[in-house]
């Protein structure tokens, strides 16, 4: 193994895997840390690190850290408030800004789609998700060595397929493979039996969608990434089968395509290590678990953290905000009629924008099936939740985070417009 203190220090270009979603890049004698997470706790501790990531950063060896994007398990505003080192964002994408100026902090701004010089010789290429505004990832190198990371920019191939033409090919790539999502596990439109063939279906397609991305880069070594956020409640729930571990994704990749493919896709954990030396690159880490046993220690962590994912009893006297227009902001209205309808379950009333004009109204929750347009009805099962959201403390982006919710639609089909407009603009 390598120390994190012996990897800042040496000569060699290299990444050192801090967790999750998270790594630092040494290139060219300067360190870049991605992702870092270190006071925030992902949706109010709904959602914890597991393993943990690698602790003790000794920041004054850092050069600048790149935040891919607003999720609470990429963004830590607290930590970064606390920095003296630059941060770096890939733009494209105004509301992530309008996030970070009213967090207080100083960003430098990375064009996307063009090959920008950081440092001299260091270049970074940013790819933005093809569709849903949010995500982005990018690619880091020089002469010697280079990284994608790819946090859980799922982007299509066209956009990924620009850095293979620029750069030829990617000695590390961080890539995602985990389908980690609110869908099928929280629609009530589905059975028990149909959630479970759309969450093999879904694996399926996302670890496939790795592969070949993977293979589009041209990536010499892959790193199964962004999947080590556990739901705090049992390591085998359903929502927690549903994220697969980076060793889960490896044995699909051994089973499909052999023991030489295997070794591309192996899975690395916090703490390992992989360099350029000599024009080849050297792994520092260890087989630490098996499939089972990893399952077995998760659930060690987790009843060691307590149950803070118990949904609350008592809901708020808040019926008067029903009465007055809540602190709902649609920025952008859209060329056709849609509702969406965010209500607590334990309240016969739900608050209703409409996204083709921006008004806002309530609605009696057993009239919804008379409602004759598209609808999309966001049940908020967390009183504090529903409340807060109304208040405007927390995005809707962060009940979705939650997993406290339960969604309907009519029709029972995916709008990838309203899609972004949940993401982005409420």
């Amino acid at each position: 193994m390598m120390s994190l203190n012996n990897f800042l220090s040496s000569n060699e270009d290299g990444v050192f895997y801090t967790g999750h979603a998270s790594l630092i890049a040494r290139l060219s004698g300067k360190n870049y840390i991605f992702d870092y997470i270190r006071d925030n706790k992902p949706y109010g501790d709904l959602w914890v690190f597991f393993p943990e990531l690698t602790k003790d950063i000794p920041w004054e060896k850092i050069d600048g850290i790149f935040i891919s994007h607003v999720h609470q398990d990429h963004y830590d505003p607290v930590m970064l408030k606390t920095l003296n080192i630059p941060v770096y964002i890939i733009g494209g994408r105004p509301p992530f800004e309008e996030v970070l100026k009213k967090d207080g902090i100083t960003y430098n701004v990375i064009p996307p789609n063009i090959k920008y010089e950081i440092d001299s010789g260091v270049y970074v290429y940013g790819v933005l998700h093809h569709s849903n505004g949010v995500d982005a990832s990018c690619y880091m190198g020089n002469e010697n060595f280079s990284i994608y990371h790819g946090n859980d920019n799922y982007t299509d191939n066209v956009s990924l397929s620009v850095i293979a033409k620029e750069f030829g090919s990617v000695d590390v790539a961080c890539v995602p493979y985990a389908y980690i999502n609110w869908y099928p596990q929280l629609l009530e439109n589905l059975n028990e039996a149909e959630r479970e063939l759309e969450s093999e279906r879904l694996v399926s397609k996302y670890y496939d969608y790795a592969i070949e991305q993977a293979n589009i880069l041209n990536a010499k070594r892959v790193i199964p990434f962004g999947a080590n956020l556990t739901y705090n409640d049992n390591s085998r729930s359903a929502l927690n089968l549903e994220c697969k571990t980076p060793l889960d994704f490896q044995d699909y990749v051994a089973n499909k395509y052999g023991e030489t493919e295997e070794g591309r896709f192996k899975a690395i954990f916090s703490g390992d290590v992989i360099v350029s030396r000599n024009n080849k690159l050297i792994e520092f880490s260890a087989d630490k678990y098996d499939k089972e046993s990893y399952r077995d220690l998760m659930q060690v962590y987790l009843d060691s953290l307590g149950k803070t994912n118990t949904i609350s009893a008592e809901m708020r006297a808040h019926d008067d905000e029903f009465n007055k227009n809540p602190n709902v902001n649609l920025k952008e209205k859209t060329p056709y009629p849609h509702l969406v309808i965010v209500g607590h379950s334990s309240t016969p009333k739900a608050i209703a924008i409409n996204t083709f004009d921006s008004t806002v109204n309530t609605v009696l929750v057993d009239d919804l099936h008379e409602i004759k347009m598209p609808l999309t009805f966001i049940r908020i099962k967390d009183a504090k939740l529903f409340t807060d959201w109304t208040n405007g403390e927390v995005r809707l982006e962060e009940v979705i985070g939650s997993r406290k919710f339960s969604i309907f639609r009519s029709p029972n089909l995916y709008d990838e417009k309203v899609q972004y407009l949940i993401n982005t603009q409420l």
